[in-house]
């Protein structure tokens, strides 16, 4: 049957951990699951299009819902119960030293802006940049949102327009989720996030720690 309430959404979420919002196999997907069938091209077009949208916003506002690029770079909304093995990860200084060291010197740059702000609109960011630099500001904000560097968040503003917010993980995370995260292993938490997302890539999983990083645990300040 098809999933016609944010309710049940979010009990398919609970039950596997991790849901797409398009079709990513093996991956349970919202928008399959609401219109009942396969669907093909842009989900908007689709009959049941404005009931995907409708709940797809409301189980991203849930409290138990992060939205993250965590697979293949697609949207995926991310269960409560993955959050202390994905912060233990995306904090690791192995981990995170490498994913840094592979970025864009324009996602470093942003990356040391999201850093000093700890929450940067990402519209003030664009905007006092020179117009030559403006391109490569938008795609190191991709990158830095595919690759799980920084949460990113959509949030609405006076005009009625959406804005991206980017944010360090330290200062998204609640405290009960840090605590949780400081019990985990680095490659015990990998294997809950690759469990979950039953062996697709992610950033998280797929990009090689150092042995000393993966015996040592995050203390991130607050």
């Amino acid at each position: 049957m098809p999933i016609r309430s944010a309710e049940e959404a979010l009990a398919l979420l609970r039950a596997r951990g991790v849901m797409a919002l398009a079709a990513l196999p093996p991956l349970p997907s919202l928008v399959e699951e609401v219109a009942g069938e396969p669907v093909r091209g842009s989900w908007w077009a689709h009959a049941e299009g404005g009931e995907i949208y409708r709940i797809a916003n409301e189980l991203e506002d849930h409290p138990e819902v992060l939205l993250a690029k965590l697979v293949a770079g697609k949207v995926t909304f991310v269960h409560a119960r993955l959050w202390p093995a994905l912060y233990r990860v995306v904090t690791d200084p192995g981990w995170r030293s490498a994913a840094v060291a592979a970025a864009s010197p324009a996602a470093r740059r942003l990356l040391t802006a999201v850093a000093a702000a700890e929450t940067l609109r990402f519209d003030t960011y664009l905007a006092d940049a020179p117009a030559a630099e403006r391109a490569a500001r938008r795609l190191a904000k991709d990158e830095v949102d595919k690759g799980m560097l920084a949460r990113a968040a959509q949030v609405h503003t006076s005009s009625g327009r959406h804005a991206t917010v980017l944010s360090s993980w330290e200062a998204w995370a609640p405290p009960e989720v840090v605590a949780a995260a400081a019990m985990l292993e680095l490659e015990q938490a990998r294997r809950e996030i690759s469990e979950a997302v039953a062996g697709c890539l992610t950033p998280l999983t797929t990009l090689a720690s150092s042995a000393s990083s993966s015996r040592a645990r995050s203390t991130p300040k607050r």
